[in-house]
């Protein structure tokens, strides 16, 4: 039998399994069967060696080889790609092992991969079913599952650093004001939430990720005192700084986690001070002076300024609104990461802006402030998204499309019309203010309404793969609004 052949085999009796049964409960069947598939072939090219022969030292750098790939990998995907290989891979491995296809036996083989994933921080399926905890968790269906496994290995090589950062030199000579308590919570609880919202385990973490923790999470749910954060990050860049120096953290992304702290301890700080005023009654900044008009055009013209200001107010501060489905391009006109952060950041501002101008429509619609501006936080992205149109080149067709599918898709006590009279309120707002062309504005009000309007010019045509509507209506489809 030639060894093809062979691995047909294998491949068959290991579908068998339960542990094939496992993967197939978290990855599709094709993605698993050619990982599988491969293996031989791959270890073959790097190793010159039949299954037989392969070594523990071979399965451990080809493994390592993986990492490295996917680190030097620009794709965002390609860390979720990993863990899904990594996750087949093991489950092969120990079934080689278990059938004494490889020179390793079981227990030599649990070694190896324990060994991995210390090193690495990756985890495997352990059983058909994962048990899933949902408090405090972003069950995002664009984002990678969230499994119990991951986020219980996460705490235990963390929680195995920072023991053994306490027994070290380095921890002797910190700022003494700093106690091993306050810094373990901070990086314990900064490892499981970066997870449960961003699904980044602590050899991925990105500085949005971070941020987003670091400066809501932490500060509004952790009971540290206000005299007590000025102490995290310069703990929290030395404890990185001891990880990679011990060789369990690449150093060049240790040494980009300690630029990303550095660049967000002021927001930690200021956000502490915020939550802390927010609790006693003290106002955060200014005074209760109504706004003027003035005041709010400059906030809707140039809602960058004040991106940080309102950041309590952005429902999607891990920005997952960019890894919706979108129009790559129309005509000449392509999708971009930027415009789509500042239409964001419109929205926000725009949404804040009802609030305070607008609040009776709100307030009949049965809406709160923050419903409010996730409703139009919401439309925007979706109007960019599936058309790249800003607020500067809105269409009502675009918006009467919109409309209609509001009304049909939510008619249980009218919620759809509601919402519809909020994004209305909106453009009312924008005409008025003199941030859209008022006739427009009219025309865009009639339009998400169901109302009748002038005749349009045909809309440009679209180039490109055409995403539908159905990937936005998803976005909303769940939302408690």
């Amino acid at each position: 039998m030639n060894n093809q052949a062979k691995m047909l085999k294998l491949f068959s009796d290991f579908k068998q399994t339960d542990e094939y049964a496992a993967l197939l409960d978290h990855y599709p069947e094709a993605l698993v069967n050619k990982v599988v598939l491969s293996v031989d072939e791959m270890m073959a090219a790097m190793f010159g060696r039949q299954m037989a022969g392969w070594q523990g030292q071979d399965i451990y750098d080809y493994l390592g080889s993986l990492v490295e790939q996917a680190d030097a990998d620009g794709d965002p995907e390609a860390q979720s790609l990993l863990i899904a290989m990594y996750d087949v891979l093991r489950a092969f491995f120990r079934f080689l092992a278990r059938k004494h296809k490889i020179s390793l036996s079981s227990a030599d083989m649990e070694d190896l991969l324990d060994q991995f994933e210390n090193e690495s921080g990756l985890g495997g399926v352990e059983q058909p079913k994962i048990k899933l905890r949902t408090d405090a968790v972003n069950m995002d269906p664009n984002l990678p599952e969230w499994r119990d496994n991951i986020t219980a290995d996460n705490q235990r090589y963390v929680g195995a650093w920072l023991d053994s950062y306490f027994k070290s030199s380095r921890w002797t000579k910190r700022d003494k004001r700093l106690s091993k308590d306050v810094l373990s919570t901070a990086v314990l609880t900064i490892t499981e939430k970066v997870y449960d919202l961003y699904r980044k385990t602590p050899k991925t973490w990105t500085k949005t990720a971070l941020r987003g923790v670091m400066c809501n999470y932490l500060v509004k749910n952790v009971d540290f005192d206000n005299d007590e954060y000025p102490l995290i990050v310069p703990g929290l860049v030395d404890f990185i700084g001891y990880v990679a120096q011990r060789g369990c953290l690449n150093s060049q992304r240790a040494a980009n986690y300690q630029r990303y702290l550095r660049a967000i301890e002021p927001e930690m700080i200021d956000a502490a001070s915020d939550a802390l005023n927010q609790e006693t009654g003290v106002p955060a900044s200014g005074d209760e002076d109504e706004l003027t008009d003035d005041d709010l055009r400059e906030i809707l013209n140039n809602p960058e300024k004040f991106a940080t200001h309102f950041r309590d107010y952005d429902q999607d501060p891990g920005q997952h609104y960019l890894l919706q489905g979108h129009l790559p391009y129309r005509g000449a006109q392509k999708w971009s990461r930027k415009t789509a952060i500042t239409v964001h950041q419109q929205a926000v501002s725009f949404g804040l802006c009802v609030w305070m101008l607008a609040q009776d429509v709100v307030v009949a619609s049965g809406y709160d402030e923050k419903t409010a501006i996730a409703i139009i936080c919401e439309t925007m992205d979706v109007m960019y998204a599936q058309h790249l149109e800003t607020p500067d080149s809105w269409q009502p067709e675009s918006w009467r499309e919109f409309g209609d599918w509001l009304r049909n898709y939510s008619k249980q006590n009218n919620r759809g019309q509601r919402q519809a009279a909020i994004l209305a309120a909106m453009v009312e707002m924008l005409g008025d203010k003199g941030i859209i062309d008022r006739q427009r504005a009219a025309k865009l009000k009639a339009a998400v309404l169901g109302e009748k309007i002038p005749s349009q010019k045909a809309p440009t045509k679209v180039s490109g793969k055409v995403i539908s509507l159905k990937q936005a209506r998803k976005m909303l489809k769940n939302k408690r609004v």
